[in-house]
């Protein structure tokens, strides 16, 4: 179905709607990271971009950080390579 795009039929409340389908132009990959921060602290975030294990890098985020423990410890934001550590 690459590049190819249609309409398929989707039960909804018992009736069945049709829907336009077609796939992303390009794949896109995404990495998962636990980052350590400066406070010793472990958190996970997600880019597109891929670093090495080692890598020196800057988590840009909304906050949410004095609450992400355990099995939620999730931070949504932008990170990137950087030089000061």
């Amino acid at each position: 179905m690459q590049g190819s795009s249609g309409k398929i039929a989707v039960p909804v409340g018992g009736v069945f709607v049709p829907v336009e389908a077609a796939p992303l132009p390009i794949p896109k990959r995404t990495y998962i990271y636990e980052v350590r921060l400066t406070e010793g602290q472990t958190v996970r975030t997600q880019s597109d971009r891929e670093f090495a294990v080692g890598d020196c890098v800057r988590l840009w985020h909304a906050g949410g950080i004095e609450n992400a423990k355990g099995e939620y410890n999730f931070i949504p934001g932008t990170l990137e390579r950087d030089s000061g550590c």
